[in-house]
């Protein structure tokens, strides 16, 4: 379905055409006092039919950049953006929503296709409609402005503007916070999520001390308060983010148990630009403290750590005892289990994939 180009003379046409519909049906099916009723009355149906009709177009374009077709989101987005704005105008509590949407999915279309300085003028616009909304009905809208903020400071991070960025998630985390006690379920995902990325962020700027604290409480997310098969797809990172900086600061036993689960999701996931970053911390923690790593690796992932923690890089592997899981072939142990390992091998360099365990 396309959208049409709503201009003002075509929805000026289109509501004046109604009003004279209307209220000749008025006069014809219920006498001459029904004329003005129907003149009056016709063009807001029109207008609720309108309405409808492009409520269900809106969700177009982001079907589009979903379908990695940016380009064609764009053009779509482009076709229709001066109805929504005349709309939003004209019927503010229904439109004004809907219009900040689809900002945001322009922005995001603007982003994939590589102009990341043309993106942040609609996602500017799409919060500030949100702060107007949310201060107006804060228990309805204060999410989606949540969520706007979010998706603002990613396209701020996308163009290195990073302190924008950094205060932008700020935000965005203070009011996923407040979410959270009405609905966990709902909101403490996107927290974890927010704190993430705030962290990561404050992590470039070279605060570590601050990154730490904000990824801790993500990982206390993760960790505590969700169960295990509904983690948030940034769960593997949040966690391998949070060991990292456990070791960097020599805190070695409290750095395993995330090391080792994020190390474990990741793997599942093929996220091999989440496990290469946290090779030196898992290293580290072993020679600082190996019986702990061990304990936590095999209370997180039921399996023994991977063969090359045991030697320094460009050192020949001792010869440790250590189960027959973790010999070189272990993880091949069923058709089902070569499949697993072919392709794990195939998004993870050799020797890391050697001991995954057998529930990848």
């Amino acid at each position: 379905m396309r959208w049409p180009d709503l201009t003002r003379g075509l929805l000026a046409g289109f509501l004046g055409g109604a009003a004279v519909v209307g209220g000749a049906a008025g006069w014809i099916l219920l006498g001459p006092l029904w004329t003005i009723a129907g003149v009056v009355a016709s063009p807001l149906f029109a207008l609720v039919a309108c309405a409808t009709f492009l409520a269900f177009a809106v969700a177009e374009p982001a079907t589009h950049l979903q379908n990695h077709e940016p380009q064609r989101a764009l053009a779509e987005i482009s076709r229709g953006l001066w109805s929504w704005r005349y709309l939003a105008r004209i019927w503010p509590s229904q439109f004004r929503q809907p219009l900040a949407d689809i900002l945001l999915t322009r922005a995001e279309a603007l982003r994939a296709l590589h102009l990341e300085a043309q993106a942040l003028s609609p996602a500017a616009e799409a919060v500030a409609i949100y702060q107007v909304l949310a201060a107006e009905k804060p228990r309805k809208f204060t999410p989606g402005l949540a969520g706007a903020l979010d998706r603002q400071s990613s396209l701020l991070a996308a163009s290195g503007r990073l302190a924008e960025a950094e205060k932008a998630i700020a935000v965005a985390v203070w009011l996923y916070r407040d979410l959270v006690p009405a609905a966990p379920g709902d909101y403490l995902p996107g927290l974890a999520d927010a704190l993430t990325r705030q962290a990561e962020w404050l992590l470039d700027m070279g605060q570590d001390s601050a990154a730490l604290a904000t990824v801790s409480e993500a990982a206390d997310i993760c960790q505590d308060r969700l169960p295990r098969d509904e983690l948030p797809p940034c769960a593997a990172q949040t966690l391998l983010l949070t060991g990292r900086l456990l070791a960097g600061q020599a805190r070695y036993r409290e750095a395993a148990r995330p090391l080792a689960r994020g190390w474990l999701l990741a793997a599942r996931r093929g996220r091999q630009d989440l496990i290469a970053p946290a090779i030196p911390a898992v290293r580290a923690a072993y020679r600082a403290d190996d019986a702990a790593l061990r304990a936590a690796w095999r209370a997180e992932t039921s399996g023994e750590p991977p063969d090359w923690i045991y030697r320094l890089p460009g050192s020949p592997a001792p010869r440790l005892a250590r189960p027959d899981r973790c010999a070189i072939h272990s993880c091949i142990r069923s058709s089902s289990a070569a499949t697993r390992s072919s392709t794990m091998h195939s998004m993870i360099p050799c020797g890391i994939a050697k001991c995954l365990p057998s529930s990848l």
